[in-house]
């Protein structure tokens, strides 16, 4: 991804315990040990206060899922999603953080729509297997969103798989109260 932020905030994510001076001086020598291994074309910057990788030099999931995604080719995108975005990374506060989550949500929100898209092709098309993987997928994604749970219960229901549907009811009603302290909507509940 062509970008970095400023070496202050990267010196003092990666060397939290070292001055701003001794961050960046441990950053360089990083850098100069990276550049040596794979290549000065890898970095890009702006000659002292950002650093960054050239993104046509190396190839990159959440990139290529992107890309994959803005050009339709729903499919191809989601076996490029296997799971959360730099799972287990953890940074408390500041820039990063905030990039991190959003960067996160971002992919969630665009997978679920491709998850979606498919789901509802499938169906469409009477192919209520593959509709109701997709559909399953969707849940995966948007873990909170009752459109998603309701598609995926009307196709379980319509496959005669009310024992799944009532499965798939009962985890997204134990995941909404342990974790948000509430209840399917009516709709949900109705359905």
């Amino acid at each position: 991804h062509e970008a970095g932020l400023g070496k202050t905030i990267e010196s003092a994510l990666l060397w939290p315990e070292l001055d701003e001076s001794h961050g960046r001086g441990m950053l360089r020598h990083e850098l100069y040990e990276l550049r040596r291994v794979l290549g000065p074309e890898l970095f890009c910057g702006n000659g002292g206060e950002s650093i960054g990788v050239a993104g046509e030099q190396i190839w990159c999931d959440s990139r290529a899922f992107t890309e994959a995604f803005d050009s339709g080719f729903l499919l191809e995108a989601l076996e490029l999603l296997q799971g959360e975005f730099l799972p287990g990374l953890q940074v408390d506060g500041g820039e990063f953080d905030r990039w991190l989550a959003g960067e996160r949500r971002s992919l969630a929100r665009r997978a679920g729509v491709a998850a979606d898209r498919l789901t509802a092709r499938a169906a469409k098309n009477g192919d209520l297997k593959p509709a109701i993987q997709w559909a399953r997928r969707w849940t995966e994604f948007a873990p909170y969103d009752e459109i998603a749970w309701r598609r995926l219960l009307s196709l379980l229901d319509r496959a005669g798989d009310r024992a799944g549907a009532l499965a798939a009811y009962e985890t997204l009603a134990a995941r909404l109260g342990a974790e948000l302290d509430t209840e399917p909507a009516a709709e949900t509940r109705s359905l």
